[in-house]
């Protein structure tokens, strides 16, 4: 996948950099006239096992943490959690992102 993608070889240290440098460059926009929100979080199904490295690369690669929504029992109240955090994330800009429907089949069963 790191091939296809044309990731660095470095084991991601450059990755991780470049994208902490992007995510610094973005919230430099904000300031008075312009808002700039950004909505950092990896979701996962609960019944889901997430292996530590990989949380520690999503806080320090997007300064992003791990929340659970029930994807395969519950589309519907997963996509009414998505969007309600990130509705609250972007000030209510942003208020129907994800469908259930668009949760369907998603490939993590």
């Amino acid at each position: 996948m790191a091939q296809v993608l044309h990731l660095p070889a470095d084991g991601g240290t450059a990755l991780a950099a470049g994208l902490q440098a992007r995510s610094r460059a973005l919230s430099g926009l904000d300031r008075p006239g312009v808002t700039l929100t950004a909505s950092n979080q990896v979701w996962a199904d609960p019944a889901l096992a997430t292996l530590p490295g990989y949380l520690d690369s999503v806080a320090t690669g997007y300064d992003a943490g791990l929340a659970q929504a029930p994807f395969t029992t519950d589309p519907g109240k997963a996509a009414a959690e998505i969007n309600s955090a990130i509705s609250a994330q972007t000030h209510g800009h942003i208020n129907n992102l994800v469908t259930p429907g668009s949760l369907a089949q998603i490939g993590w069963y």
